[in-house]
């Protein structure tokens, strides 16, 4: 429900781009990603010193949810826009395997690795998810950003590519 309500509010940025704003669908990213590591931070802290109750946690957890959905469906319609044409199957396909790999391997395997040889208690689980989300949500926050600029050079550098692709006409 929330991650679809993200994704709605992701197309205020596809009025950015066609204001042009070039690196609007990155800046969802970014924007959601900043906001779910500044979430993440109040939520391990809330693990950490439990100073708040159960329902506020949810409530962190549901809003952080909402938040790195955001990026979801930006970050596809991204690779479409700053790949030529001829290469945009191709880019997808890579760009969804690594993001499952990354997501489907990398999360669940460091709030492991973290439990095991931080916390060595079964009990702490919470607190490594939190790091991991800290964590997590932090970095792709600062690649996104760097990527900002690469990203809207890399649009125009597309759109020059399609525009020299000459389509013959069938007969």
């Amino acid at each position: 429900m929330f991650e679809n309500l993200s994704e709605r509010l992701s197309g205020v940025f596809d009025r950015l781009t066609k204001q042009g704003v070039q690196d609007a669908k990155m800046r969802v990213g970014f924007v959601g990603m900043s906001f779910g590591a500044t979430l993440g931070i109040l939520l391990l802290a809330g693990f950490l010193f439990e100073i708040v109750s159960l329902p506020v946690l949810i409530g962190l957890l549901i809003l952080l949810c909402f938040f790195t959905a955001m990026p979801f469906g930006s970050a596809t319609a991204a690779v479409q826009e700053m790949v030529p044409a001829s290469m945009r199957a191709t880019f997808s396909a890579l760009f969804l395997f690594v993001v499952n790999i990354i997501g489907l391997t990398g999360g669940p395997s460091m709030v492991g690795v973290l439990n095991d040889q931080l916390f060595h208690d079964d009990t702490q689980v919470h607190l490594s998810l939190g790091i991991a989300i800290v964590f997590g949500t932090s970095l792709s926050a600062l690649l996104l950003y760097r990527g900002l600029i690469p990203f809207a050079s890399a649009v125009e550098n597309a759109r020059f590519v399609n525009s020299r692709i000459v389509i013959p006409e069938v007969p």
